[in-house]
């Protein structure tokens, strides 16, 4: 046995011997220890002055340095770079850059620099502390992704792991999700919940933008849906220093634990089928199988308990009840009001007032209603929209001259002619129901008459007009005109005309002469009686039929002239 494997107990005793002046020969016989070794330890402890019983023993430093002492160390051809060495290894420069660095001065390889790196410059190793855990206080939240999985329609979409994992008693809910969105982050605070069948009192999450807008020092910008969760179910957010991931280092150390256990089985499992791209939907029942079997039934180390097992002794019981009901999601939201006052949420677009434009404004969604405030006051409500780009409008949202943008379309001189009344709504349809001319420019012209009379005589006037067949914009000028549309309408003097536009192009057969026809032929005035009786109030298509009337009296006239032989 060499000397310097003898351990410090075994040389103090032989020490302690030699000074009680035992001889090598008995030590040797008594201890069992080489006699070289002895007479070693004599000549040190001589040299030392050891064996003087009345000076006390020295101490185990003393005897390891005299015992063994270190051996002088060779120089490294590194040594005289010592200094810049250690500054660029500080500046985390890697071996390969140190070494061409050092490539004029010295011709020693990089793994060389880096075994010279790490026996002079080691990292520090920084202490920690074990904290201690309280069941049902703490709750790590974390995403975690696994790679890519396909779905049901053959489409390959990147997937993550949602984890929310009791510090306690280990035990975590589990859940594949295809995005990080809020909808996603708070709905599985949802259902982990009820998988625990209980509220902790701290969840603890970093800096995700579901949780928390940005990180300040009084933690005062958190997501407001977020912050509307903690207050139904009654826990407190507790965000994480940013780039700290080691605070919430047991969900951190959970996604890894899924990567390498139950990632990687099930990969080979579905290799060895001959899957090489596995499905979603595969992946999620694998999971929910490997939490029963697996995740809650593992030892944990240091503890030699299973974290079903400390759950439900000791974790259930300490958790905050759930509410009666389910929370209702809420997601809030800020959107800068644009120049055409409306804001863009989940690919939709919402009207706001006008004077709001350039402003910034929160959205509070939920399944059925967008809510939207401004200063914390709600200055509008609409039915959410059920598809992309759909807008929902207000029309009292709109800017002043909005009659200037509105009567650039159809559907905008509509919607005017709507909020005048239902009659010149029915006006402005007939009108533009034109199939091939451009019926813009008389619509705008009958909206103007409100600015000239008022939005209600102009609806009485559209209304007689109506009532009277005359879809024109010059009748119902000439109702106001007039006055005619304050004065009572009489039933047996409404007219019975038949617009123009449904026999512009046909006859009443009784029109016909027939050469077997003994009746007297009618006059002029007779048949104008009989087509387009006469309103007390005047007619405006009077022009128009009596031109027609005339056409049709010249063509029976001529059928009747004898033939030039």
């Amino acid at each position: 046995m060499k000397g310097k494997e003898k351990s410090m107990s075994d040389i103090r005793n032989i020490l302690h011997r030699l000074r009680r002046g035992h001889s090598k020969r008995g030590i040797n016989q008594e201890l069992g220890v080489h006699r070289p070794i002895i007479r070693k330890l004599y000549d040190l402890a001589v040299v030392q002055q050891w064996l003087d019983p009345n000076l006390p023993m020295p101490s185990d430093e003393e005897i390891n340095n005299a015992w063994n002492p270190k051996p002088k160390q060779k120089s490294h051809p590194l040594d005289p770079h010592k200094a810049r060495v250690e500054q660029w290894h500080k500046e985390g420069k890697s071996c390969v850059v140190i070494q061409r660095l050092l490539k004029d001065v010295c011709s020693c390889s990089h793994q060389s620099i880096g075994r010279y790196c790490n026996k002079h410059f080691p990292k520090k190793i920084e202490p920690v502390m074990v904290r201690s855990t309280v069941p049902g206080r703490d709750l790590d939240v974390d995403f975690g992704e696994l790679g890519r999985f396909m779905d049901n329609d053959g489409i390959i979409k990147r997937v993550w792991l949602f984890t929310l994992r009791l510090r306690h008693s280990r035990r975590a809910y589990r859940e594949i999700v295809l995005n990080q969105d809020i909808s996603t982050f708070l709905m599985g605070h949802v259902r982990a919940f009820e998988y625990f069948n209980g509220v902790p009192a701290i969840c603890i999450l970093d800096n995700l933008k579901a949780g928390v807008i940005r990180s300040t020092i009084d933690n005062d910008m958190i997501n407001r849906s977020y912050q509307a969760l903690a207050e139904y179910y009654g826990f407190v957010i507790s965000p994480c220093l940013p780039r700290t991931p080691q605070h919430k280092g047991g969900v951190e150390g959970d996604v890894k634990y899924v990567k390498s256990n139950f990632r990687s089985y099930f990969l080979a499992k579905q290799k060895q089928v001959g899957i090489n791209i596995p499905t979603i939907c595969d992946l999620r029942e694998a999971l929910d199988v490997w939490n029963k079997e697996t995740a809650d039934l593992h030892t944990v180390y240091g503890i030699g308990r299973c974290p079903l097992e400390i759950f439900k002794s000791e974790e259930e019981s300490a958790l905050r009840s759930l509410p009666q009901s389910r929370w209702e999601p809420t997601l809030w939201a800020k959107c800068e009001v644009r120049r055409e006052w409306r804001i863009m949420l989940d690919s939709a677009y919402y009207s706001v007032p006008c004077h709001l434009i350039g402003e910034t404004v929160e959205t509070c969604t939920t399944d059925a209603l967008v809510r939207i405030f401004y200063n914390n006051q709600e200055v509008t409500l609409h039915e959410r929209a059920t598809k992309k780009w759909e807008y929902k409008r207000k029309p009292e949202h709109a800017p002043p001259f909005k009659e200037a943008v509105l009567q650039c379309s159809r559907e905008g001189l509509l919607l005017l002619a709507k909020e005048v009344g239902s009659f010149t709504q029915q006006i402005a349809e007939i009108i533009l129901s034109h199939p091939s001319v451009d019926k813009l420019k008389p619509v705008r012209y009958l909206l103007r008459l409100a600015e000239k009379y008022s939005n209600e005589r102009l609806e009485n006037a559209c209304r007689r007009a109506f009532n009277c067949k005359l879809f024109a914009y010059i009748s119902v000028k000439g109702i106001l005109e007039k006055g005619l549309d304050s004065q009572p309408m009489e039933t047996d003097s409404i007219s019975k005309v038949i617009p123009l536009a449904s026999y512009r192009f046909a006859r009443d057969p009784k029109d016909y002469k027939s050469a077997f026809s003994v009746e007297k032929p009618k006059t002029f005035e007779e048949k104008l009686a009989e087509h387009h009786p006469f309103s007390k109030h005047g007619n405006a298509m009077l022009g128009a039929v009596n031109a027609q009337l005339y056409d049709q009296m010249l063509d029976e006239e001529r059928l009747t002239l004898p033939k030039k032989v």
